[in-house]
């Protein structure tokens, strides 16, 4: 069959010079579902066509590295480029843990098992402050498991939510446990370290150490030696995500149960601010992946990418020195499409960035405890970010329920770098770079809002609450059968501007003139009207041209009417 794969590929697309990396290739992935590969690309260009078609997991100069699937390989051998296989590189020290006390020594990995019950164990250990969610199943059955940190876990609250999540490929392993290390730093340090006790009172941080358990485990539940890349399904889970220019399935592939979940539990949760952990190059990578125009907000994603890079060079040498000493623009290295980090950023508003750890994909353990070092002050300092721009609650003017509102920054925002606030809470957490914005905001059923000129400071925040005022608001305190209906003429209005309303009973009523951000003008106390019509004159001569509030309240209901004067 190998015989006949390559004498076909090679009799259609003309002489290949390495028959043997082809017909070896093939082998890799009947074993493994995957094999990784480089070849030469002197054209730039070409990478953006060849990166849709396989898997690529970096560039340099003009040697590109990439893994495929069979569907894949089908696909690339059709360019007639020489390539090489580059075999599983498996550190000799891989070792899992003995138990669970030897794991959080952290110079060991965990079995899948071990890694189920740690994460038990910190929400057992420490209730008040952790909380487990299994938000759902790899293709394989395999929980995928998060864990909020809260000084209140067990309430939603007007914070900021914040998101870590790693190994989505399932042999880049450093952050795998990192991420298990942070958990049990913050828990461990909140009440005698201020800087973790502020984040873990004010933020409510999620913590998904292993996004693709199958790839991971894929030799095994107690060995990641034979850990992939993809899942079980060998499907690139970071290319199977919606994309901003391809759109849904941009792989060709259904959306793997990894990525539904993923999906599910980011769409349900309002993420202000995320990063993903990979391993096989040492670099921040920001926004864009699917295209080279730059995200709006690209000087405030430089910022936040330099500090981190920057803190890993206090504390290490010559570590995350790749690219432009650390960071890069998506595309400027290489563009990809399905990616997560243009998903969360593009289609729910999120601001999310890819952390490649390690030059190495599986970490050996004796890197471990440095590459901890290296990276556990970014960690804080990045968690941090989401405190920071500008903050606020979006209420109702009447009723101050808290509202889901649209956050823009006129002549600023586009590629849906808007925000939204919290449908909870009402809270809005605008991240960005220093300077002074004009801030609209908008909901269905309110009127617009617009507030110029706030200023905004790095690594500080500014506060602004709103109120939106609704178009045409009746709200019913009880059931009362009391008849209150409300009309307004003449609508426009020139000088004056009549309020008929009619009460089965005699009762209280109070009437307040507001301008449109809610502002009261005048105001008529509460006097007692009696059963049947009645009618009051308002006068309007000394007020502008433009649209007001007539709002009308008794014991059991208030009621908002438009008007405009003219």
């Amino acid at each position: 069959m190998l015989f006949f794969l390559v004498s076909f590929w090679n009799g259609l697309f003309g002489q290949n010079k390495n028959i043997s990396e082809v017909e070896d290739a093939f082998k890799f992935i009947k074993k493994r579902g995957e094999v990784d590969i480089s070849f030469e690309l002197k054209d730039k260009n070409l990478i953006h066509t060849i990166s849709k078609i396989i898997s690529v997991t970096s560039v340099h100069n003009n040697i590109v590295f990439g893994n495929v699937n069979e569907k894949e390989l089908y696909q690339f051998l059709k360019f007639n480029l020489d390539f090489k296989i580059i075999p599983p590189a498996f550190p000799t020290t891989i070792e899992t843990s003995k138990s669970l006390k030897v794991l959080q020594d952290w110079q060991t990995y965990p079995t899948y098992e071990q890694y189920d019950s740690l994460m038990k164990k910190f929400a057992s250990d420490y209730p008040g402050l952790c909380w487990l969610d299994t938000i759902g199943y790899s293709e394989e059955g395999r929980n995928i498991l998060f864990v909020k940190i809260s000084d209140n876990v067990n309430e939603k609250e007007d914070e900021p939510e914040f998101l870590f999540s790693s190994t989505m490929h399932g042999n880049e392993t450093g952050g795998y446990v990192l991420m298990l290390r942070y958990i049990d730093y913050l828990l461990n340090n909140y009440g005698s370290d201020s800087l973790v006790t502020s984040l873990v009172d004010e933020i409510e941080i999620w913590i998904n150490p292993l996004a693709n358990p199958d790839g991971t485990y894929a030799g095994g539940n107690h060995t990641i030696g034979g850990a992939t890349r993809r899942n079980a399904n060998s499907v690139d889970l970071n290319r199977n995500f919606p994309d901003p220019t391809d759109g849904p399935h941009p792989d060709g592939n259904d959306y793997q149960a990894e990525t539904l979940v993923m999906m599910d539990f980011m769409e349900k949760h309002n993420f202000v601010l995320s990063a993903n952990f990979h391993s096989g190059a040492e670099v921040v990578n920001y926004p864009w992946d699917t295209w080279s125009r730059r995200h709006h907000d690209d000087e405030w994603f430089q910022f936040i990418s330099r500090e981190y890079a920057d803190t890993t060079h206090v504390y290490s040498t010559g570590y995350m020195t790749y690219l432009n000493n650390g960071i890069t623009n998506g595309a400027d290295w290489y563009m990809i499409s399905g990616g997560r980090q243009d998903y969360v950023t593009w289609f729910l508003h999120g601001r999310e960035v890819t952390i490649e750890l390690d030059n190495y994909f599986i970490t050996p353990v004796e890197r471990l405890e440095n590459l901890w070092n290296y990276n556990y002050r970014s960690f804080l300092n990045y968690t941090k970010q989401c405190l920071y721009g500008i903050r606020g609650i979006i209420t109702d003017s009447i009723t101050s329920q808290p509202l889901k509102a649209k956050i823009e920054i006129s002549d600023h925002d586009a590629d849906s770098s808007f925000i939204y606030s919290d449908s909870t809470w009402g809270n809005y957490h605008r991240l960005i770079y220093e300077g002074a914005y004009n801030l609209r905001f908008s909901a269905p059923g309110y009127y617009e809002k617009q507030i110029d000129s706030i200023v905004v400071e790095n690594r500080k925040a500014t506060t602004l609450d709103i109120q939106l005022v609704p178009l045409d608001y009746t709200y019913i305190f009880n059931k009362s059968p009391a008849k209150f209906k409300l009309n307004l003429y003449p609508n426009p209005a020139t000088s004056f501007i009549y309020l008929s309303f009619e009460l089965i009973n005699s009762s209280g009523v109070t009437v307040e003139l507001l301008d449109i951000l809610g502002n009261r003008i005048s105001f008529i106390g509460n006097q007692k009207y009696p059963e049947g019509q009645n009618r009051i004159r308002l006068d309007l001569l000394n007020l502008s041209k433009g649209i007001y509030i007539v709002r009308l309240k008794t014991d059991s209901k208030i009621i908002d009417k438009k008007i405009i004067k003219l």
